[in-house]
């Protein structure tokens, strides 16, 4: 943990959350909902659909965490205490990889009684690995990529990332370690197995952190683990081209917004170029490139990039991939939702799961610079502080409410107090401001059922805008308001500011702050189709659970992939049908259903959905889902 931090944690808990400086900071995440609720759900479902193999394991063991879900895979691992993400780190080799921390499996904080407790936090075992037909002569070499901090908190120089080797008489031995520090690039380590007495059947290794017990906080991420035979000790290089991370996205300056916004001024808002960056981590690489649109209600192309020339990437080399901007597909609708699928092809490729990445771009009813991970927190520690983050308008349109992703940093801040409020004008490095609407009652921070849930605030009445406006809260109470900085997107300017001492700053943190304005009229829920049978139970989850029935969006999560979903009421009646993927070889599951709605899988591995209107009463709803390989399960959910 960074000593700013660290220490004005420190002060924030023992001095009653009286500060000396007015000041903007960045503060960690003290607790993983998603972990929490992810936990508590599995807890009072009973048998879950994922089994672990009871035999060894056999080489070569690879695991690059590119699949969907928060848990690495348990064919590989046994245990979850660490967080399977695709969002925390800088320029990874590959997509998805897995977060140490110091929160627990269930995504809390080892130890809550000391915000200075330390120790041994995040384990992450193999399952065992039969290694008893090897001796030192076929040398036998693990490497695997770390990097300190990412995007989230730095390890102190006094934490550590260690690696153990459980040997054939059970004790398990230190072979490598590396001190904490701030961010730096993926780094490989090369370990040899070179001694007998870890050469049997049924050997194990382990990845633990040492650092702060008390939240997401000295991180360390861990991605490509290789173990295999006939290697030497100067191989880092594995056959593997991937897409790991977009580098430009379609739209500019946000990751969404309106589409009646949008096509008032496409050209203002649309990006030049759209790409993704690709890391080579073999030899030098041949290689095509490509791109198609769909939208959610066709498995075919909207748009399909043209033939393009091979392209060659050097030995571990990196680029972005960039393509022109495409005319954007027209819409009657009052909302558009596009998939721009990026792939690369390569002969010789060992992975070609991490070959292709998507990029969901939505045109709905909000304006969004994040892209829904709070990789940290964002907050000012003065009474009568404001924040203000400014959007931009192509037309006159009407603001009628604003999601806030509040993060719980070192004390929970449910009691403290907040005024909501727009200005139509800040003396940007001045001192004036045009106040336009304050809430008529001051509200409390309210935390989500997810890492990356917001929560809704009305504007009321609903309040005509144009041009640009600010949104914002002034604090009523001393306490820390620690809302999501999504750190991903460090090139947006200009749009974030604080006022703790009568001036109007430009925040010097980059990122961008998780607050959503919500604009024109409320969406129109469609309705829907038919049931499913043969469901099991699983470690798929509905969040947040219960819904709020005013606010019918739910994220489903869990390991591996889905195909399909349905809901249904407790009578059987099924009540809306969703694709979850889109591949013109499927085939709808068997229903008398005329439409099916289509869901994205979101880089955080879930499944984002819109509950139909007439599923929106309360009371106990199921979902019915299909994996890839014709498994189904269920998952139970209330509406309230």
């Amino acid at each position: 943990m960074s000593i700013f931090v660290k220490s004005f944690i420190l002060l924030f808990f023992f001095f009653g959350k009286i500060l000396v400086y007015a000041q903007e900071g960045v503060f960690p995440i003290r607790f993983n909902s998603t972990l929490q609720n992810f936990y508590i759900q599995a807890t009072n479902t009973g048998p879950t659909g994922i089994l672990r193999s009871n035999d060894t394991l056999t080489l070569p063991f690879v695991d690059d965490f590119s699949y969907s879900g928060f848990i690495p895979n348990p064919h590989l691992w046994a245990d979850r205490h660490v967080f399977r993400n695709n969002d925390m780190a800088i320029r990874p080799p590959g997509q998805g990889f897995v977060t140490f921390d110091g929160l627990d499996s269930t995504g809390r904080p080892y130890d809550n009684s000391s915000l200075s407790a330390s120790g041994r936090a995040d384990f992450l075992t193999t399952l065992p690995i039969r290694l008893g037909s090897f001796t030192v002569a076929d040398s036998l070499v693990l490497t695997f990529a770390y990097q300190p901090a990412g995007w989230s908190e730095s390890p102190e120089p006094t934490d550590s990332l260690i690696l153990e080797f459980q040997s054939s008489s059970g004790a398990w031995n230190r072979v490598w370690y590396a001190n904490g520090s701030s961010a730096l690039p993926f780094r490989y380590a090369i370990i040899g197995l070179n001694d007998p007495q870890y050469l049997y059947d049924g050997m194990r290794m382990r990845w633990v952190n040492y650092g702060s017990l008390t939240g997401l906080v000295d991180c360390w991420h861990l991605d490509y683990v290789f173990l295999n035979s006939s290697r030497t000790i100067s191989d880092t290089l594995f056959n593997d081209i991937a897409l790991v991370q977009t580098n430009a996205t379609y739209l500019r300056p946000y990751r969404s917004m309106p589409l009646n916004q949008f096509l008032q001024d496409t050209s203002r808002f649309l990006n030049p170029t759209h790409g993704v960056s690709v890391v080579n981590n073999g030899g030098s690489v041949s290689y095509d490139r490509s791109y198609r649109v769909f939208s959610p209600s066709s498995s075919v192309p909207l748009v399909t990039s043209s033939p393009l020339p091979s392209l060659t990437l050097g030995t571990l080399g990196s680029t972005g991939l960039i393509f022109q901007r495409f005319a954007v597909p027209t819409s009657s609708a009052d909302s558009l939702t596009l998939r721009i699928e990026y792939a690369v092809q390569a002969v010789g490729d060992n992975l070609t799961r991490n070959d292709t990445l998507m990029e969901s771009v939505k045109l709905w009813n909000e304006f969004a610079y994040d892209d829904g991970t709070a990789e940290t927190g964002y907050g000012i520690n003065v009474i009568a502080g404001s924040c203000a983050n400014k959007f931009w308008l192509s037309r006159p349109d009407t603001l009628r409410g604003v999601w806030i992703y509040f993060t719980q940093a070192a004390a929970n801040a449910s009691n403290e107090l907040f005024v909501l409020k727009v200005w139509s004008q800040i003396q940007e490095g001045g001192r004036s401001a045009t106040e336009i609407f304050r809430s008529s009652i001051p509200y409390r921070p309210r935390y989500g059922d997810s890492i990356g849930q917001f929560q809704y605030f009305a504007i009321n009445p609903p309040l005509v805008v144009q041009d640009s406006f600010y949104i914002g809260w002034q604090q009523e109470t001393s306490g820390l308001i620690n809302i999501g900085l999504d750190r991903n997107d460090t090139l947006v300017r200009y749009n974030r500011w604080f006022n703790t001492q009568g001036i109007w700053e430009e925040s010097s943190i980059a990122g961008s702050w998780m607050i959503r304005p919500v604009m024109g009229g409320p969406f129109r829920y469609p309705t829907y189709n038919q049931p499913l049978k043969n469901a099991v139970h699983s470690e798929w989850l509905v969040i947040p659970n219960p819904v709020n029935s005013s606010i019918p969006v739910i994220s489903i999560r869990g390991f591996g992939q889905l195909k399909y979903a349905q809901v249904h009421n407790v009578t059987g009646e099924l009540m809306a049908h969703y694709r979850l993927g889109v591949s013109q070889d499927d085939q709808p599951i068997p229903s008398q259903a005329t439409t099916i709605f289509e869901s994205l899988l979101e880089s955080d591995g879930s499944y984002q959905i819109e509950i139909p209107l007439k599923a929106t009463k309360p009371g106990v709803y199921f979902f019915l889902l299909q994996e890839v390989d014709g498994s189904f399960h269920r998952c139970k959910f209330l509406i309230q």
